[in-house]
C-alpha cells in the first residue's frame, strides 16, 4: 500500500505590525458589531484564514467578506470602517411617528 500525503501550506496575507495594531486598537474601541465584525474578519484573513472560515467562524457572506478586505486594502481601517448605509424613507406619517 502506497501512501501519498500533500501538506498545503496556509501562506498569510502580510500586514505590517503597524496595520495589526490598528486593527487591534480599532476592535476594542468599536462601539457596534458590525465594525467588530469587520475589523475581526480583515484580521483573521491577514493571520491566513480563508474566506471560507472566517464566513462560517462570523456567519457572513463572503462576497461581504472579500468587499471588506478589498476596502481595507484601499481605504485602510478608516474606509473598512465608513458606513454609508442611509436607510429608507419612513411609510409612517409625522402623528405616528410622534406617538
Amino acid at each position: 500500500m502506497v501512501l501519498i500525503c500533500s501538506l498545503i501550506v496556509v501562506m498569510p496575507n502580510i500586514l505590517t505590525l503597524t496595520q495589526i495594531t490598528s486593527l487591534k486598537i480599532a476592535h476594542r474601541k468599536a462601539k457596534d458589531k458590525r465594525s467588530a465584525d469587520r475589523i475581526k474578519a480583515v484580521y483573521l484573513w491577514s493571520s491566513g484564514d480563508s474566506l471560507v472560515e472566517i464566513s462560517r467562524v462570523l456567519l457572513l457572506d463572503e462576497t461581504t467578506l472579500r468587499r471588506y478586505v478589498d476596502k481595507f486594502k484601499e481605504a485602510g481601517i478608516d474606509g473598512l470602517l465608513e458606513c454609508h448605509y442611509a436607510g429608507g424613507v419612513s411609510d409612517l406619517t409625522l402623528t405616528q411617528i410622534d406617538e
